[in-house]
């Protein structure tokens, strides 16, 4: 019998990596934590950090893997299709939140301001890495004038950082108010991402107590402690394409940061 031969395509390349180097005061390159799959694992499912050899090593560049978010795939079809008005993903976002990062993430946990760690556009270049200009590759770098834990990242459409607030309260699962430290700038209907979960202020805008919807966009209702951030993605912070958590790259006053993006399709 002959058999037909078929050239199948795998479709299942889009991959998003990311490569970060830590230089001090004096441009020399400081050693990051690289973690395992164990480490990783522990990490994001535990909360255990602590640097132990099977979790990790310490190498001069700090190579990961984001996730692409529901919001990226679909902003990648927009963007091929002229659909959606979504922009072009060349912005950089560092913040210092540590929860697990998921396909449903809209915002960065907690968005890193001021200190030089502010979102910013990066330069955008075509490589090669399997195919001729099948890379798009951003290059970013954070110059610092305060210290901050960084443990995670992201690539938006926008440099504006969401609105934010804190919460006054702890909540549960159903619970469908939540007080805050301020609530000029957020609006009824909005959507906010808090924490792993985003919710829609459906009455109490602009006030210190906001009536919310729970569980929007595909994400489940869950519990937040007190002191937890608000990020208002419908007033500012465009949207997020991938996004990345990793232990935690301490830096200082004078320090650099470059982030190397390829995603390649």
């Amino acid at each position: 019998m002959n058999r037909q031969k078929t050239n199948k395509e795998n479709i299942n390349t889009r991959e998003v990596t990311t490569e970060i180097v830590l230089r001090n005061h004096a441009g020399q390159i400081v050693p990051v934590w690289n973690e395992t799959w164990l480490g990783k694992f522990l990490r994001e499912h535990f909360n255990f950090r602590n640097r132990l050899p099977l979790l990790g090593f310490y190498d001069s560049v700090l190579r990961t893997h984001n996730i692409i978010t529901n919001v990226g795939h679909a902003a990648a079809n927009g963007r091929i299709s002229n659909q959606g008005g979504y922009g072009v993903f060349t912005d950089i976002a560092i913040g210092t939140g540590t929860l697990s990062v998921g396909a449903t993430d809209m915002a960065l946990f907690i968005e890193a301001t001021g200190n030089g760690s502010n979102r910013a556009a990066a330069t955008a270049s075509q490589v090669t890495t399997s195919v001729t200009n099948d890379t798009t590759q951003l290059v970013i770098t954070f110059t610092f004038t305060g210290s901050f834990a960084i443990t995670e990242e992201g690539i938006f459409d926008g440099t504006a950082a969401p609105t934010q607030t804190t919460t006054t309260q702890s909540r549960i699962n159903t619970d469908t108010t939540v007080t805050v430290t301020s609530g000029a700038s957020f609006t009824n209907n909005d959507f906010v991402q808090w924490e792993q979960e985003i919710i829609q202020v459906t009455s109490g805008g602009g006030t210190g107590t906001l009536t919310i919807a729970r569980a929007q966009k595909g994400t489940s209702a869950a519990s937040h402690a007190s002191g937890t951030t608000l990020n208002d993605i419908t007033a500012n912070g465009k949207n997020l394409l991938a996004h990345q958590g990793f232990s935690a790259v301490n830096v200082a006053s004078g320090d650099s940061l470059q982030v190397t993006h390829k995603y390649q399709t």
